[in-house]
């Protein structure tokens, strides 16, 4: 658009009646119109022409991101920490607990990853989510060692308990 400097301020003062349109996700934080003397000698023979410079700032809005995919993961993570209470040998609702968790995690990590573009590099969302999986694999880890090692060191000639009730029948 070649327009002259008079022109150029009566079309862009119109823009605040028509407002620059964003995505939702982001907010236009500034709009400067810079001017600039500039060699322009191809387009019309002389040495120099006022330019203009437009410089857009976005801000992306964090909240929805927040809400919707850290938080829960995170209460995803604490959650499959509650199976360090439960008493080693209730291997069922540990197990179930761990595995159940990282099928939430890797569910929730698939849908974020369809919402954004595809891009080669590693996101800080990709770090996120690898920590949190990591995090309820390690629990499960850790139930199977201490399961291992309490089986193990338990006395020869002992039953080992073999259903929930009897060991919550045990602790009553």
């Amino acid at each position: 658009m070649n327009l002259t400097h008079i022109e150029e301020d009566k079309y862009y003062a119109k823009m605040h009646e028509h407002p620059v349109l964003v995505p939702p996700e982001f907010n236009l934080h500034s709009l400067d119109r810079i001017y600039e003397l500039c060699s322009n000698s191809k387009l019309n023979g002389s040495d120099s022409d006022i330019c203009f410079r437009y410089v857009f700032v976005f801000q992306r809005i964090a909240l929805p991101h927040i809400l919707l995919l850290f938080v829960p993961s995170m209460l995803i993570v604490v959650l499959s920490w509650i199976s360090f209470w439960l008493s080693v040998d209730l291997a069922a609702p540990r197990v179930a607990l761990g595995l159940t968790s990282l099928l939430t995690l890797s569910t929730q990590f698939n849908s974020a990853q369809q919402n954004l573009p595809a891009v080669a590099t590693i996101k800080a969302l990709d770090i996120w989510m690898f920590v949190c999986i990591f995090m309820v694999f390690a629990s499960l880890l850790v139930f199977a060692l201490s399961y291992t090692c309490s089986r193990m060191y338990e006395p020869k000639g002992s039953k080992p308990e073999s259903t929930a009730i009897e060991v919550l029948r045990k602790r009553i």
